[in-house]
């Protein structure tokens, strides 16, 4: 993922740090939805017709996850473990 933080502030403008935030707060409740449908027992692509995210997105997500202790029928995920899930290398940037 690129790194933006060797740019000033203002270089960036802040309707694009917002949208930034933004879709990191999406991805973020994104994570957590994939990681509820795993634990619940849902299979691959069920959760990616469920969520409308690309199979191999979620497959990433699930991959974390299990490198975090989840599996289907186990507890639901906590804040620490969808902090965990590197949501940001999936996150598109926004466009505009």
């Amino acid at each position: 993922m690129l790194s933006l933080a060797f740019l000033p502030r203002r270089a960036l403008g802040a309707e694009w740090e917002t949208r930034c935030s933004r879709a990191l707060w999406l991805s973020m409740l994104e994570v957590r939805e994939v990681l509820r449908r795993d634990v619940g027992g849902a299979g691959l692509l069920a959760i990616a017709r469920g969520t409308g995210l690309d199979r191999k997105t979620v497959a990433q997500y699930l991959k974390a996850g299990t490198g975090c202790g989840l599996h289907p029928g186990g507890a639901p995920p906590t804040d620490h473990q969808v902090a965990m899930v590197p949501s940001g290398a999936t996150a598109a940037a926004p466009s505009g």
